[in-house]
């Protein structure tokens, strides 16, 4: 094999390597920015799920705080149920 074939391989083989190597680490950060996107939105949705749950607990608390000062004696001053 005369030298000027063989340093053609060897240049086209690293070529080749390269752009292996490109592909992969170009699919790797297309991944990495996938599940970073999808943990932003699950994490979103829950804390969205969890203050939706916090709301409602605090304004059943409200309220039946508010129904038990209705139903004891008289009406129940501005200042019981802050």
């Amino acid at each position: 094999m005369n030298k000027k074939l063989f340093v053609l391989l060897v240049v086209l083989m690293s070529l080749s390597l390269l752009g292996i190597i490109f592909v992969q680490v170009y699919w790797i950060r297309t991944s990495i920015n996938d599940k970073e996107e999808q943990f932003s939105r699950t994490v979103t949705d829950i804390l969205d799920k969890v203050a939706s749950r916090v709301e409602k607990r605090e304004m059943k608390e409200y309220s039946d705080r508010l129904a038990s000062l209705a139903d004891s004696i008289g009406e129940p001053k501005s200042t019981q149920y802050k």
